[in-house]
Formats: C-alpha cells, structure tokens, sequence
C-alpha cells in the first residue's frame, strides 16, 4: 500500500474497471463501472485487491430482478460480508433471521453463517457486497460474542442532528475479522465541509448516497455523486466539500 503524502495524486485512480491488485485511495465511479448481465439480474464489479490491513477485499453491486434470488444458503468460511443496499427491497436470510431491508439498510455477515437474497419488490433491487478477510487471524468467537451476524434497518437508525446537518450510527462493534468495525451515516448541508482536512490510522470507506461532493485525498481534489465509493488508506489527509444542490448524505465505515 503506497501511502507516502507526496506521491499521492499519481496513485489515486477512477478507472472504468475494477481496480485488481493493491487497491489504492481515491474514487470509484459508480457511472464507469461496467456491468454484466446474469441469469437473476446483473452485476457490476467494483475492485478486488488488498490493502494494508486486508489479505482480500472484493466488491461488486449486484442486481435482482423481481421475483430472483441468489445463491440462497451459501457460508463463506474464511470471508466476512457487508451488504449495503442501494435501492429497491431485499429480504435477507442469515440462519435463522430473515429481514426485508430497504435503500440504506446494511448487513453484516460472519464467516460460516448461512445466508441468501432475495428481490421482495415489484422492482429490480441493487445491493451492494463487500467481502473481505483480514491479514490478522479471524477470531469467530469473537465476532459471535459481539452478537454475530446483524442487520441494520435504515428507518431503525435514528439521526442526530448536527449544526452542519446529522449523523446516524449503524454500528460500532467486534465482528470475527475486526476488533472494531464502526459505520455512521452522515448528512452535510449545502456548501459545507465536513471537517478540517485531517488523517487516521483506520483504513476508511466513504459511499456518496445522493448529492455531489468534492473528496480531498491527499493534495488533491475529486468530484464523486450518487452511488460512488471512496477508499481512504491508512494516514492519508481527506475531507469531504458538499458541492451539490441541498444535502448530501454518505456513509463513512471503518476498522481496526
């Protein structure tokens, strides 16, 4: 992972592929990823890689069709998952829980648990799938001492407000590949930043869910909208301008 603050700008990447390799900070345009048509719907892959703290990271958004399912039952028995849902009404099956989960509803899903999707509307339903293995040893009795595998219902998730505009804690907990795992969403008024730009040493995810922004990374600056990811790597300074019309929302999520 290439971090040093000086060479950043010729490592940050908006490719219209998936990024394969050392997954590197900067944007990744929801509108340049290509996408491929399955038998239940599509998908659109979004980076495969690793990073300083992550042995294996995949991302893809994948697409129901109504009425379609995946891959129902399957565990992972080394792999993590975090399932974010971008629009439309999925019903998620982890062992025994089932939910019908709406646009900003998460899950996250321990290694070996049992678990499927399927579309519960009348639209096709895109989600988004994280799927990662930490470099350090998975501790599942770890993550089932937290509470195990979870889901988080948007309109659960009460917001606060701010005086730049609100936060909403998803969670902050132990899972079996993170001694904490922390994700909030927030909300940022019109032509305002959301902080001084500043480092951490979490690697950090931040997904735009309406509105254009303008994302420092580094000693540059980027535009992102709707539906793009931004990997932050470990000690690399960032903050995030609201440069569109009315609010933006985005979720920001991170480990350790």
């Amino acid at each position: 992972m290439k971090t040093l603050f000086l060479f950043l700008t010729a490592f940050c990447v908006s490719a219209a592929t998936a990024q394969v390799g050392s997954v590197e900070s900067g944007v990744y345009s929801w509108h340049e990823r290509a996408t491929a048509k399955t038998v239940t719907g599509e998908t659109r892959p979004i980076l495969d890689g690793t990073t300083t703290t992550l042995a294996h990271l995949e991302i893809q958004a994948s697409t129901l069709a109504p009425g379609q399912t995946s891959h129902a039952g399957i565990a992972h028995g080394d792999l993590e998952e975090l399932v974010i849902l971008k629009e439309g009404a999925l019903t998620v099956t982890i062992g025994d829980q089932q939910q019908v989960l709406g646009p900003g509803s998460v899950a996250v899903i321990l290694p070996e648990d049992g678990h499927g999707f399927e579309n519960a509307g009348a639209a096709p339903v895109t989600y988004y799938v994280f799927q990662y293995k930490a470099k350090a040893p998975m501790d599942i009795e770890r993550g089932q001492n937290a509470g195990g595998s979870f889901m988080v219902d948007w309109n659960d998730v009460v917001m606060e407000e701010t005086a730049t505009g609100g936060r909403r804690q998803n969670f902050d907990r132990a899972t079996a590949m993170f001694e904490r795992f922390e994700m909030h969403v927030s909300t940022l008024k019109e032509n305002l930043t959301n902080h001084a730009a500043h480092t951490h040493q979490a690697e950090e995810f931040v997904l735009i869910i309406k509105s254009e922004v303008e994302m420092l990374v580094g000693e540059s600056d980027h535009k992102a909208s709707t539906g793009d990811l931004i990997f932050l790597a470990s000690m690399i300074p960032h903050a995030l301008n609201n440069i569109g019309t009315g609010q933006t929302e985005y979720f920001a999520f991170q480990w350790q």
